[in-house]
């Protein structure tokens, strides 16, 4: 089972890692963006067994079980924390931002 969690756990990363160089090529302020994600991912998935699991979890739930509600909830604060900050910049009125989310609607 470990070897899986470990397999399934590296992919994330490479994705968000992915997804990061392509902010990057996108905008140098979305790459920032970005990479404040990653770091904020880093730190829930640190911090989301205190934070975001029962005791009761532990006893009831597979390990897979727990490792994936570990994994959503640091994915779910990396968006979160992305999202902010593009919410942020667009309030500062950023032209690579606004662009940017013009260029996501379309």
């Amino acid at each position: 089972m470990g070897c899986i969690t470990t397999l399934i756990f590296l992919c994330n990363i490479g994705l968000i890692i992915a997804a990061d160089i392509l902010l990057w090529m996108y905008s140098a302020t979305m790459g920032l963006f970005g990479l404040i994600g990653v770091i904020v991912f880093f730190i829930a998935h640190a911090l989301c067994t205190q934070m975001s699991l029962a005791p009761r979890d532990f006893w009831r739930n597979s390990e897979f079980d727990i490792f994936i509600k570990k994994l959503a909830f640091a994915n779910i604060a990396a968006l979160m924390a992305w999202g902010g900050s593009l919410i942020i910049a667009s309030m500062c009125q950023n032209e690579a931002v606004i662009e940017f989310i013009e260029w996501a609607a379309n």
